[in-house]
């Protein structure tokens, strides 16, 4: 029974992207303008982001140091959530486990 789903075609595939695409930028839309409201909103999102920028910057740099971290959606969060704490914390637990 494998083969009897109907295939998308290349103009259905695009519009489910698009569909998405536009249902994630409206719920990020929606998120901000809520968050937005609330004090500390944009430190917090300052915060995220340098620790997004110091997962990344460690992953680049692993070519060098050998010291590299996987990006997946549990380093991302924390690195997101913590900042850069979260990238040495990380850094820490994986040494510590090696």
């Amino acid at each position: 029974m494998r083969g009897n789903r109907r295939r998308r075609t290349g103009g259905e595939e695009q519009m489910g992207l698009m569909l998405l695409i536009l249902a994630g930028a409206a719920a990020a839309v929606l998120a901000v303008r809520t968050a937005a409201r609330q004090e500390g909103f944009l430190q917090a999102a300052v915060n995220g982001l340098f620790g997004l920028a110091a997962l990344l910057a460690v992953n680049l740099s692993s070519r060098y140091t050998g010291v590299g971290l996987g990006f997946n959606v549990f380093n991302g969060l924390v690195a997101g959530i913590l900042g850069a704490p979260g990238v040495v914390l990380l850094l820490l637990a994986q040494w510590v486990l090696m």
